[in-house]
C-alpha cells in the first residue's frame, strides 16, 4: 500500500471515530449522566453539528431509557443543512455566521423550552461550533442591527475566536453562562464539540452554560486593540460602559447547576490520528502546540521542528 493510500486510510478511519452522533452515543455509554430518579429530560442541541448530536443522544435514550419521559419535542437549532433526523424534534434553521431575526427566534425557543424544567428534571445541552450566531438574545438596550454591525466588524478585524466571543458574551442575555441560569433549578449537562483551537470551553459557542471570568472591560479593550471603538454602534459602547461602571452585572463567575464536558475537539482528533498511524506501523509526531499564526511563519516553525526532531532521532 502506498503512503498516499495509508494517509487516506488513517484520515478516514480517524474521522469516522469523531462522527458527532457516534461521539455523543459513545460518551453517554461510558459516562452514566442520566439517573433513573430523573422525572423528565429536556434535550437541546445548537450548533453546526446539532442534528447529528441530537440523533446520537436520542439513539442512546431510546436504547437505555426508553421509559424516560422527554419534555415535548427536543429543540434543535442548526444552520442550513440537508442532514436528516428520524426523530420528532423541533428543528429550526437559524443564521450563521452573522445573526439575524432567526437567531432571536432560536434564542427564545431554547429559553422557552428549558424554563419549565424543575429541580427533578435534567436539561441536556448538546453544543457545537457556530452557536454564537445561531442563538441570539441581546439585552433590551442593544438593537439586533447594532449587534449585526459589530459581529461583521469583528469577523473582518482579524480578532481570534476567543476575543470575538469575549465581546459576544457581553452583549447577550444567554451567552457567558446566562443560558444555564434560565434552566435553574434543574440540573444540566453540556456535551460540547469544540471548534476553538485551544479548547477554551468558556469560549466555545460563547460559553452559554459555563462560568465566565472575562469582563466588560476586557470586551472594551478588545474593541480598542482592533481600532473598532469608534466604529462600534453607540448602544453597545454605552452598554459596555455601564458594565464597567458596575451598573449592570458581569457574566456569572460561578455556575452551580451545570456540568460541561468537551467530548470532541481538534486535539482529540490529533490523538486519534496518532493512534491509527501507530496501528499502521508509523511513528507519529504530535506537534506540541497549536498552529494559529500566519501560514508562512507557522510553515517555518514546522520545518524547524521536524528538522530538529530528525536530528535528535538520528544522533
Amino acid at each position: 500500500m502506498s503512503l498516499r493510500e495509508d494517509a487516506k486510510k488513517i484520515y478516514t478511519s480517524s474521522l469516522a471515530k469523531l462522527d458527532p452522533s457516534g461521539t455523543v452515543l459513545d460518551y453517554l455509554t461510558h459516562n452514566k449522566i442520566i439517573s433513573s430518579k430523573c422525572e423528565k429530560i429536556y434535550p437541546v442541541a445548537f450548533g453546526k453539528a446539532s442534528i447529528s448530536m441530537m440523533s446520537g443522544f436520542l439513539n442512546y435514550v431510546n436504547n437505555e431509557y426508553s421509559d424516560m419521559p422527554i419534555h415535548n419535542k427536543p429543540v434543535v437549532i442548526s444552520n442550513n443543512s440537508t442532514e436528516e433526523i428520524r426523530y420528532d424534534v423541533d428543528l429550526f434553521f437559524s443564521s450563521h455566521p452573522i445573526p439575524d431575526e432567526k437567531s432571536l427566534i432560536a434564542g427564545d425557543k431554547v429559553i422557552n423550552y428549558i424554563t419549565s424544567s424543575s429541580e427533578y428534571d435534567l436539561v441536556i445541552f448538546l453544543i457545537s461550533g457556530g452557536a454564537s450566531a445561531l442563538l441570539a438574545k441581546p439585552p433590551s438596550e442593544i438593537k439586533l442591527t447594532d449587534k449585526i454591525v459589530l459581529t461583521d466588524l469583528l469577523l473582518k478585524s482579524g480578532a481570534s475566536i476567543n476575543e470575538m466571543n469575549t465581546v459576544r458574551k457581553h452583549m447577550s442575555d444567554i451567552k457567558g453562562g446566562r443560558l444555564a441560569e434560565f434552566a435553574n433549578p434543574s440540573s444540566c449537562y453540556s456535551l460540547v464539540i469544540s471548534d476553538v483551537i485551544n479548547d477554551d470551553i468558556s469560549s466555545i459557542a460563547s460559553g452559554p452554560t459555563i462560568s465566565d471570568i472575562t469582563t466588560y472591560g476586557d470586551a472594551m479593550n478588545i474593541l480598542s486593540s482592533y481600532d473598532l471603538t469608534k466604529k462600534t454602534p453607540p448602544s453597545i459602547i454605552n452598554y459596555f460602559n455601564k458594565g464597567i461602571n458596575g451598573e449592570i452585572d458581569e457574566s456569572p463567575e460561578e455556575i452551580n447547576n451545570c456540568t460541561n464536558t468537551i467530548i470532541s475537539s481538534n486535539r482529540l482528533y490529533r490523538e486519534q490520528l496518532a493512534s491509527h498511524a501507530i496501528k499502521h506501523g508509523y511513528k507519529p509526531v504530535i506537534i506540541p502546540r497549536d498552529i494559529i499564526g500566519e501560514a508562512k511563519g507557522e510553515a517555518l516553525f514546522l520545518i524547524d521542528f521536524i528538522n530538529n526532531y530528525l536530528s535528535t532521532e538520528n544522533s
